[in-house]
């Protein structure tokens, strides 16, 4: 069987990668100490456990990436005789703490691209939609 996919292995692509962290801010319980005191003794702040202080929004950011194929994963369901075909591709990142790594990434979520000016379209498109 011969399957038609949009990218082969070996091809150099560019992703919409996820980005995500958190904004800090001083911790409301114990006013950035660290602690707190009940009745002439000290504790550690339930709530920010020590650290002062606490997340208060969670960011997230998409930014494109070249990446490689490293292996294309494709199969079929049927459906009240309807015959789908679902394509999935693995992806070799290059991280600069943590080397190589290998994901998955479905078709279907429409972010992987040839070029760099389609990615970073998308991503934009997607970073407007989290706003």
């Amino acid at each position: 069987m011969n399957i038609e996919t949009k990218f082969n292995i070996g091809d150099k692509v560019f992703v919409c990668q996820k980005n995500s962290k958190y904004e800090r801010e001083t911790c409301k319980i114990c006013n950035g100490k660290g602690y707190v005191v009940i009745n002439d003794k000290s504790f550690q702040c339930p709530e920010c456990h020590g650290m002062k202080q606490t997340n208060s929004k969670h960011i997230i950011n998409f930014t494109p990436v070249q990446v490689e194929i490293v292996k294309v994963i494709t199969s079929t369901t049927t459906n009240n005789g309807n015959v789908q075909l679902h394509v999935k591709y693995i992806i070799r990142e290059h991280k600069k703490n943590h080397g190589k790594r290998d994901r998955s990434v479905a078709e279907y979520r429409n972010i992987i691209f040839y070029s760099l000016e389609e990615a970073e379209a998308r991503c934009k498109e997607l970073n407007d939609e989290k706003s």
